[in-house]
């Protein structure tokens, strides 16, 4: 069962503002998914060091929502993650321009595994936030975004669903 949006704001929100309280888990998560990372670093060297790691680490964000919302985190194979980048390589193009739309076409992706986490990213993502000194531009934030969306699913896709 997804994560809601309100749960996944609620959480993100949480770990947010109690970094130290949740700081092993997620660094829990990003070492369980080494690879996971490593792709993801990997295909973000052309935006710098920098990015890569933090994308890593909202991955690792990710990870811990899922398992604060009773998801137990499984395995994810190299063929697993490049069918999983694949697909979602193939969605990207459908969601461009960069604009007040892009949260509505994302949601209109049908095999989104968590529509209420990715919602929050994206939102998060293209907040307007004039008081962040060298923020980086629309196109770069969303390359990031691509890639930890193609963490979300994979993680989604190793999580066992919680029982309700």
């Amino acid at each position: 069962m997804p994560v809601a949006a309100e749960d996944a704001r609620r959480l993100m929100q949480d770990i947010a503002d109690h970094p130290a309280t949740h700081k092993l888990a997620i660094e829990n998560v990003v070492k369980r998914y080494r690879r996971l990372g490593k792709w993801m670093k990997v295909n973000a060297e052309h935006l710098g060091a920098h990015l890569g790691v933090s994308a890593a680490y909202t991955m690792g964000v990710v990870g811990r929502v899922l398992e604060l919302t009773g998801h137990q985190l499984g395995a994810v194979s190299d063929a697993e993650l490049e069918a999983t980048g694949a697909q979602v390589m193939e969605a990207v193009p459908g969601l461009l321009p960069l604009d007040a739309g892009l949260p509505e076409r994302l949601a209109a992706v049908p095999w989104l595994a968590e529509p209420g986490i990715l919602q929050v990213l994206v939102e998060d993502v293209f907040a307007e936030k004039d008081d962040v000194e060298g923020r980086q531009p629309p196109e770069v934030l969303f390359q990031v975004f691509v890639l930890v969306w193609v963490a979300v699913e994979a993680l989604s896709m190793a999580a066992s669903v919680p029982q309700r």
